[in-house]
């Protein structure tokens, strides 16, 4: 075995096993309509709520939910591992005057080192 193979080896075994560890287990992220109260320009009070048109997240399993939420599940995520999701939506038309949010992201997982479940609200859209 030439000079230096070993720590190479280690240093190779290491990061592979970096790679291979599992971080999170049971991960959802569910994208949910922002329904949020609006004034128009003659000044009456209106409702509105983007559509979710398609969630493409490869083969995950997805869930419908009764308020047009769609719920994606990863399952099991390794450590440094990363997951890309697109969300189409149709938006409504509102004045331009008005900035309104579209799309709420939460997510919950079971904590692998801590043994607990975490719920969370990630993000909200304008």
């Amino acid at each position: 075995m030439p000079a230096g193979s070993s720590n190479l080896s280690d240093a190779f075994a290491k990061c592979l096993g970096g790679l291979l560890y599992v971080a999170v287990q049971n991960l959802k992220v569910t994208f949910k309509p922002f329904e949020e109260e609006i004034e128009t320009e003659d000044g009456e009070k209106k409702k509105v709520k983007p559509t979710i048109k398609d969630v493409s997240a490869g083969l995950y399993p997805q869930t419908p939910g009764p308020d047009g939420s769609k719920t994606v599940t990863f399952y099991d995520l390794y450590k440094q591992e990363k997951r890309t999701v697109l969300v189409e939506l149709s938006l409504p038309q509102v004045p331009e005057n008005v900035t309104t949010s579209v799309l709420e992201a939460a997510y919950s997982y079971r904590c692998v080192w801590l043994v607990q479940s975490i719920i969370d609200y990630l993000l909200t859209f304008l």
